[in-house]
């Protein structure tokens, strides 16, 4: 290989790691949660079938797995319930796309239009946003609770 050939792949596999370390960040700061966004969470939990995420962990694949001879590892029944899950989630998105354009209206004072035309980098990092917000996990139990 010349030694402009190698020069030139190390360049691109320069401007790649660049690339993966390039983090789009959410430039709308977000409201913390609250009480009034209790009722918008409720539903997105409905529409994207809490009720099925619990059925993830009793599937008859998972009961396979911890029968399984030589016990399966923790990481494969994770994975199997992971699988099942993101299933769940991925089938039943689009049945809460509008609720989830409110919830994130309410948060960052933009409109469901605003929200729905963002840039999909932006839009799943004010997703991730909301996920990583203090009390956030204590949150969710609560709203999980209502839905028993």
């Amino acid at each position: 290989m010349s030694e402009t050939s190698v020069e030139t792949i190390e360049e691109i596999k320069e401007i790649e790691e660049v690339k993966e370390d390039a983090i789009i960040e959410n430039p709308y700061p977000l409201k913390k949660i609250s009480s009034k966004d209790v009722f918008i969470f409720s539903t997105i939990l409905k529409q994207i079938g809490y009720s099925e995420l619990k059925e993830c962990f009793h599937s008859d694949d998972v009961k396979k797995l911890i029968r399984k001879p030589g016990a399966s590892s923790v990481d494969e029944i994770g994975l199997s319930i992971m699988l099942d899950i993101s299933t769940v989630v991925i089938s039943n998105l689009a049945s809460a796309e509008d609720s989830i354009y409110q919830l994130l209206s309410h948060l960052s004072g933009k409109t469901k239009a605003e929200i729905a035309n963002l840039d999909a980098e932006i839009f799943i990092a004010m997703i991730i946003d909301v996920f990583k917000q203090d009390g956030f996990i204590n949150f969710f139990k609560a709203v999980a609770k209502l839905l028993k």
